[in-house]
């Protein structure tokens, strides 16, 4: 509470704390360095931040931009694909983890 305004929590640390187990372990952030082992081994005050922002966010029906850059990245389809031909690929997006946690808790809600 600052100067006798109550900041509304719709997002609780339980939400998070269970959002960050939903997260498969080993996936990186390329955006920011950071992984998702950060977030799944994750204790109760970074936990009650990320609460804080998500709940802001939805108040507030505004991201940081560091949370929306995506990229697309190219993969082969198969081991024996000819890796000359274009049409062997298929694009896969990478977003941030902030932006995981954001859906994962979401989507839960």
């Amino acid at each position: 509470m600052i100067s006798g305004i109550v900041s509304p929590s719709f997002v609780s640390v339980s939400d998070v704390l269970h959002a960050c187990g939903s997260l498969k372990s080993g996936k990186d952030d390329a955006d920011t360095g950071l992984s998702t082992d950060h977030f799944i081994n994750v204790g109760g005050e970074l936990a009650t931040h990320v609460s804080l922002l998500v709940s802001e966010i939805l108040v507030h029906g505004f991201a940081p931009s560091n949370m929306s850059p995506c990229t697309i990245t190219a993969i082969p389809k198969g081991r024996n694909a000819d890796i000359a031909d274009s049409g062997n690929y298929r694009g896969i997006l990478l977003c941030s983890i902030f932006a995981k946690l954001f859906d994962l808790i979401f989507l839960c809600k």
